[in-house]
């Protein structure tokens, strides 16, 4: 979440520039456009250093959460809950005993994978608060950790930043761009480091029309720098949270589109104005369409860059006593914006749907998704090369799936329908029953069938990139996937589900 509070507040804790620039970070070119890129938080040391409720480790955006000043978390981050002790203290934390040099790997590595397989080019990591030390130093984990995957050959995004003044600019270039870190791992637009700036010339307001579109002079010219803020429908600069019912239409630089965004959701403000209620105006996750509006008005225009918000929002802080509490845009989980995956603890919660989602979509706006709405396609194994398969061909509600050496049968065929909310229904072309969570299981192991179509969520799959035109299918109402009972190359052997485990009979192709 992206704390953007009153800036004489902020400014009082920004962290002063450093000495003069070293060499700013060249950094390759991008290999190919369009780019995808998301709003990234580093500050949950901060967070968890400073919280008055962190100790209940989740609290609900509500106005009894929480003194003046303390931060609540609306949510538990999956990968907290699983690892370790289950907390979000002693699990997300960037970087130990208070040392940017001791990054969390584990957690670091987590997102990396995620954020790469999900198809983002490259991180915006939030600095539009200013150069708070923790925000800083977890910065430092984060590029510590990635330029080793990249060194390893890891696939890991590229790394660029959203500041809020030219001072926190050069603090930023003066950190990371010089030469600690390989070039390499900062991305590069117009033969520079990309760079976004909230308010370029500080005696402006950050949505003023009058900001200069593509800075330059000074610090600025260390870098390609655009002006970007949100809540503003005109594309008259770099968006990453607009408020509206319709996606407003791109910045344009050079006759061309530039830049879109696209948010899971959004206040009207920056500010709630009360800690219960959303704000009037403002728009929720709406189980995804908000998202999609957005994210279908990017592919339709094709523009370079589509930034996405966000990563790692878990958390607000109070500006108001009890029972009148203020709470900064990102405070409950059905007006946040965060894709992370929610641990299935939560009430409520939405797993992985908002990253599925955010996969499905950024591979659409690259060309890349394996399937489209009312079309049919193999279901091919990884582990055995067999498909997905109705035994016999038969028309039997309940009968269990199969794998079975590829054929031209209808009985391998299967017609994926878009819900419109990161799931699909998924039937077969010859006797049209439904890919089916046999008898609302949530059982590992439990059985795969076909049965007749209710789109209800034992019949809706969502599809999660693993790499190389594999991707998993995961049941809506178990969160398991589909698998092959013991990993068999048998023909004939049983359709599972099964916890997501890693293993290659839990990869799938879809083939035309």
């Amino acid at each position: 979440m992206s704390l953007r509070f009153s800036s004489l507040f902020w400014k009082s804790l920004c962290v002063p520039a450093v000495a003069a620039a070293l060499l700013a970070g060249g950094g390759k070119p991008a290999a190919a456009q369009p780019y995808a890129t998301i709003l990234y938080e580093t500050w949950s040391n901060l967070i968890i250093g400073s919280s008055g409720t962190v100790g209940n480790d989740v609290a609900d955006m509500m106005t009894e959460n929480g003194y003046t000043g303390s931060y609540n978390w609306w949510g538990k981050p999956d990968y907290a809950a699983t690892h370790g002790d289950g907390t979000i203290k002693n699990n997300y934390l960037y970087y130990f005993n208070n040392d940017a040099n001791q990054p969390n790997t584990a957690l670091i590595d987590y997102h990396a994978d995620l954020l790469s397989r999900a198809g983002v080019d490259f991180i915006t990591v939030d600095f539009t608060n200013g150069a708070i030390t923790e925000i800083v130093k977890g910065s430092q984990a984060l590029c510590a950790r990635f330029a080793q995957r990249r060194a390893q050959g890891l696939p890991t995004p590229q790394v660029a930043f959203f500041v809020n003044t030219p001072a926190t600019l050069q603090t930023v270039h003066d950190t990371f761009y010089n030469g600690q870190y390989p070039s390499s791992l900062f991305f590069n637009y117009l033969g520079k480091p990309l760079a976004m700036i909230a308010t370029p010339n500080t005696a402006l307001g950050a949505g003023d029309h009058n900001q200069p579109y593509a800075p330059t002079g000074g610090i600025f010219d260390s870098f390609t720098c655009r002006h970007c803020w949100g809540l503003d429908t005109s594309g008259a600069f770099w968006q990453f949270k607009v408020s509206a019912n319709t996606a407003p239409p791109a910045a344009y630089y050079n006759g061309s589109p530039e830049q879109m965004c696209a948010s899971f959701a959004c206040q009207s403000s920056y500010m709630t104005t009360d800690g219960t209620n959303p704000d009037p105006g403002a728009h929720g996750r709406n189980n995804g369409s908000y998202f999609n509006i957005y994210m279908t008005a990017a592919q339709q225009t094709h523009p370079a860059f589509t930034f996405i918000t966000g990563w790692n929002e878990w958390a607000s802080i109070n500006f108001n006593n009890p029972p009148a509490g203020k709470f900064v845009d990102e405070w409950r989980e059905g007006y946040s914006s965060d894709a992370e995956p929610e641990a299935a603890t939560d009430p409520g919660s939405h797993g992985y749907q908002y990253y599925d989602l955010m996969a499905m979509q950024i591979a659409r706006l690259k060309g890349t998704f394996p399937v489209l709405d009312g079309h049919s396609y193999q279901i091919v194994n990884q582990n055995s090369g067999e498909c997905l398969d109705v035994p016999g061909g038969t028309n039997v509600h309940g009968t269990q799936l199969q794998q079975w050496p590829q054929n031209g049968a209808s009985a391998q065929r299967w017609v994926f329908h878009d819900l419109g909310t990161g799931f699909w229904t998924i039937t077969n072309i010859g006797n049209g029953l439904a890919l089916d969570d046999y008898n609302w299981s949530t059982t590992p192991g439990a059985a795969v069938d076909q049965w007749d179509l209710n789109s209800l969520a034992v019949q809706q799959w969502s599809l999660r990139p693993v790499g190389n035109g594999y991707w998993k299918l995961f049941n809506r109402n178990s969160a398991m996937c589909l698998s092959i009972s013991g990993a068999s190359l048998n023909n004939g052997a049983l359709a599972t589900q099964w916890t997501d485990n890693g293993t290659p009979d839990h990869n799938w192709q879809f083939q035309p």
